[in-house]
């Protein structure tokens, strides 16, 4: 289904703002900005649009994720349906294969490599390859590669550790696959969760339970966040912040006195 094909006039003209910033790229803030919209608006719209079942909510893709493998992995292994061939059809990015034949327009086949050809007297010259004129194919890890990349996720490593663990076993990751791609694929097709992370202080929940939590003027903002109730996207979307900027403001952390909280206070848990 497409929005084009049954969006009207009549439409909430936030969710017809909203409708044309989804593109499978653009998180949530990121549309709210695109379509001019506040991020509570943004959001309530995404939520009709969930509830129908028309579009599908994931994670934000960085490079600091975590994700593990779900039971579903198990069909990825089989080939079930032919979900690995799906997947290299979705993720692969790699360069054309040399060996490719291309065709031109006037039906004759080339190959990518130099050829030779004999010139009167004998003589033996190089011609330069053709000009590839047909689309070329990219190269396709092998089922095997695809499914050890798949299989080799793991709670508290994350993307970025993933990724440096196979570049220094001599697989080039990055210039065969879309990684990003390569996530979303195993997440949609449940063959892996994501591993969130949250912050908990122990002074800010003691004084949760005691009743003697109160937003203070001017104090930290990421000081509500820390009762372990909201994963690091959240903060992200709502501060504005990366997720470097999110740690570095926590080791800077100030509780409710005002003063900086003491050390080991806060802890990073993934979940």
């Amino acid at each position: 289904m497409k929005f084009a094909d049954i969006v009207d006039p009549t439409w909430d003209l936030t969710l017809q703002r909203v409708i044309q910033h989804i593109d499978g790229v653009n998180d949530v803030r990121r549309i709210a900005h695109l379509a001019d919209v506040s991020l509570e608006l943004c959001q309530l719209a995404l939520r009709h649009l969930l509830y129908y079942d028309t579009i599908l909510l994931l994670d934000m893709f960085f490079f600091s994720n975590c994700y593990a493998p779900r039971p579903g992995i198990h069909d990825f292994i089989a080939n079930v349906g032919g979900m690995v061939d799906e997947c290299a059809n979705y993720v692969c990015i790699g360069p054309p294969e040399e060996d490719d034949i291309v065709v031109d327009d006037n039906h004759h086949s080339h190959s990518h490599r130099d050829h030779d050809s004999i010139k009167p007297g004998g003589e033996r010259s190089t011609k330069a390859k053709p000009k590839p004129t047909g689309t070329p194919r990219r190269h396709r890890l092998p089922n095997h590669t695809l499914i050890k990349l798949m299989t080799t996720f793991c709670v508290g490593k994350t993307v970025l550790e993933w990724l440096k663990d196979h570049m220094d076993a001599g697989l080039d990751v990055l210039r065969f696959i879309d990684v990003r791609r390569f996530v979303q694929f195993g997440v949609i097709k449940g063959c892996l969760y994501r591993v969130h992370k949250y912050v908990v202080s122990k002074q800010y929940l003691a004084a949760l339970a005691t009743g003697q939590a109160r937003p203070v003027e001017g104090g930290d903002p990421l000081q509500k966040y820390t009762d372990g109730l909201h994963c690091f996207d959240q903060i992200i979307t709502e501060q504005n912040k990366t997720d470097a900027e999110i740690m570095e403001g926590l080791k800077n952390l100030k509780g409710l006195n005002g003063e900086k909280v003491p050390p080991g206070d806060l802890t990073v848990l993934y979940r």
